[in-house]
Protein backbone atom coordinates (compact mmCIF):
# COMPACT_ATOMS: atom_id res chain seq x y z
CA UNK A 1 0.00 0.00 0.00
CA UNK A 2 1.27 3.82 -0.76
CA UNK A 3 0.25 6.80 0.71
CA UNK A 4 0.58 10.36 -0.63
CA UNK A 5 0.99 13.31 0.86
CA UNK A 6 0.56 16.58 -0.97
CA UNK A 7 1.17 19.91 1.24
CA UNK A 8 -0.84 22.57 0.13
CA UNK A 9 0.98 26.14 0.73
CA UNK A 10 1.44 29.64 -0.73
CA UNK A 11 3.77 29.68 -3.76
CA UNK A 12 5.48 33.36 -2.72
CA UNK A 13 5.56 34.93 0.40
CA UNK A 14 4.04 38.04 -0.62
CA UNK A 15 3.98 40.38 2.52
CA UNK A 16 6.85 42.28 1.81
CA UNK A 17 5.15 43.46 -1.64
CA UNK A 18 2.18 45.79 -2.59
CA UNK A 19 -0.52 43.79 -3.29
CA UNK A 20 -3.15 46.05 -2.63
CA UNK A 21 -1.61 49.05 -3.26
CA UNK A 22 -1.19 47.84 -6.53
CA UNK A 23 -5.02 46.70 -7.04
CA UNK A 24 -5.73 50.42 -5.42
CA UNK A 25 -3.71 51.41 -8.55
CA UNK A 26 -5.60 49.08 -10.78
CA UNK A 27 -9.34 49.97 -9.36
CA UNK A 28 -8.81 53.15 -9.71
CA UNK A 29 -7.43 53.62 -12.99
CA UNK A 30 -3.54 54.65 -12.78
CA UNK A 31 -2.59 51.36 -14.17
CA UNK A 32 -3.84 48.59 -16.26
CA UNK A 33 -4.64 50.74 -19.52
CA UNK A 34 -1.85 50.22 -21.25
CA UNK A 35 2.11 51.88 -21.36
CA UNK A 36 0.75 54.59 -23.16
CA UNK A 37 -2.44 55.37 -20.93
CA UNK A 38 -0.90 54.37 -17.65
CA UNK A 39 0.49 57.13 -14.54
CA UNK A 40 4.35 56.84 -14.96
CA UNK A 41 4.67 55.84 -11.44
CA UNK A 42 8.33 55.95 -9.75
CA UNK A 43 8.51 52.97 -7.30
CA UNK A 44 11.42 50.94 -5.34
CA UNK A 45 13.06 48.07 -7.35
CA UNK A 46 11.38 45.52 -5.59
CA UNK A 47 8.15 47.01 -6.00
CA UNK A 48 8.73 47.27 -10.10
CA UNK A 49 9.64 43.60 -9.59
CA UNK A 50 6.18 42.51 -8.06
CA UNK A 51 4.39 45.19 -10.93
CA UNK A 52 6.56 43.18 -13.58
CA UNK A 53 5.47 39.52 -11.76
CA UNK A 54 1.57 40.75 -11.55
CA UNK A 55 1.23 42.84 -14.76
CA UNK A 56 3.89 41.14 -17.22
CA UNK A 57 4.50 42.97 -20.30
CA UNK A 58 2.00 45.30 -19.48
CA UNK A 59 3.76 46.50 -15.69
CA UNK A 60 4.88 50.20 -15.81
CA UNK A 61 7.53 49.72 -13.46
CA UNK A 62 10.44 52.33 -13.34
CA UNK A 63 13.33 49.91 -11.94
CA UNK A 64 13.56 46.51 -10.49
CA UNK A 65 16.52 44.87 -9.92
CA UNK A 66 18.11 43.74 -12.99
CA UNK A 67 20.71 46.65 -12.39
CA UNK A 68 22.44 45.41 -15.75
CA UNK A 69 18.89 46.57 -17.74
CA UNK A 70 18.94 50.23 -15.90
CA UNK A 71 20.45 53.33 -16.67
CA UNK A 72 23.83 53.58 -13.88
CA UNK A 73 22.46 57.27 -13.13
CA UNK A 74 18.38 56.13 -12.21
CA UNK A 75 20.59 53.25 -10.05
CA UNK A 76 22.26 56.03 -8.02
CA UNK A 77 19.41 58.08 -7.62
CA UNK A 78 17.32 54.62 -6.33
CA UNK A 79 20.28 54.39 -4.28
CA UNK A 80 20.01 58.00 -3.14
CA UNK A 81 16.37 57.99 -2.61
CA UNK A 82 15.99 54.91 -0.29
CA UNK A 83 19.35 55.69 1.58
CA UNK A 84 17.41 59.18 2.11
CA UNK A 85 20.29 61.50 1.14
CA UNK A 86 20.68 64.60 -1.73
CA UNK A 87 17.58 66.67 -2.42
CA UNK A 88 14.05 64.60 -3.20
CA UNK A 89 13.05 67.44 -5.20
CA UNK A 90 16.29 67.10 -7.56
CA UNK A 91 16.30 63.46 -7.13
CA UNK A 92 11.74 62.83 -7.83
CA UNK A 93 12.69 65.90 -10.63
CA UNK A 94 14.63 64.47 -12.86
CA UNK A 95 12.78 61.18 -13.47
CA UNK A 96 8.82 61.85 -15.05
CA UNK A 97 6.34 60.82 -13.13
CA UNK A 98 2.73 61.00 -12.06
CA UNK A 99 2.63 59.11 -9.01
CA UNK A 100 5.15 57.75 -5.79
CA UNK A 101 4.77 54.23 -4.72
CA UNK A 102 6.99 53.42 -2.28
CA UNK A 103 7.49 51.67 1.34
CA UNK A 104 5.64 53.17 3.93
CA UNK A 105 8.06 53.50 6.60
CA UNK A 106 11.05 55.14 4.84
CA UNK A 107 12.25 58.59 4.99
CA UNK A 108 10.52 58.99 1.74
CA UNK A 109 7.01 58.57 2.48
CA UNK A 110 7.33 60.63 5.78
CA UNK A 111 8.63 63.71 3.34
CA UNK A 112 5.85 62.88 1.01
CA UNK A 113 3.50 63.27 3.37
CA UNK A 114 4.12 66.53 4.17
CA UNK A 115 5.44 67.92 0.82
CA UNK A 116 2.89 70.64 -0.39
CA UNK A 117 4.39 68.96 -3.98
CA UNK A 118 2.45 65.76 -3.55
CA UNK A 119 -1.03 64.14 -1.98
CA UNK A 120 -0.94 61.00 -0.55
CA UNK A 121 -4.01 59.03 -2.26
CA UNK A 122 -3.55 55.73 -0.39
CA UNK A 123 -1.71 54.11 2.23
CA UNK A 124 -1.61 50.84 4.08
CA UNK A 125 1.06 49.13 6.23
CA UNK A 126 3.51 47.93 3.64
CA UNK A 127 2.98 51.17 0.77
CA UNK A 128 2.01 54.92 0.37
CA UNK A 129 1.14 56.38 -2.91
CA UNK A 130 1.52 59.97 -3.80
CA UNK A 131 0.57 61.93 -6.59
CA UNK A 132 2.61 64.78 -7.59
CA UNK A 133 0.67 67.66 -7.47
CA UNK A 134 1.72 69.63 -10.78
CA UNK A 135 0.90 66.21 -12.65
CA UNK A 136 -2.60 66.02 -14.59
CA UNK A 137 -2.77 62.27 -13.21
CA UNK A 138 -3.52 64.15 -9.46
CA UNK A 139 -7.07 64.40 -9.23
CA UNK A 140 -8.26 67.59 -7.68
CA UNK A 141 -9.04 67.07 -4.01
Amino acid sequence: MTAVVIAITPTYDLAPYPVAASRWLHEHGYLGRGHERDARVLSLDYFGNYLEWRDGDEASAWLDDRVEVHDPDDIVDHVLLISDKGSRVALLGRHPHDLIMWDVHSGLARWLETSPRYRVLYRDDVAIIACRVASSACPVP
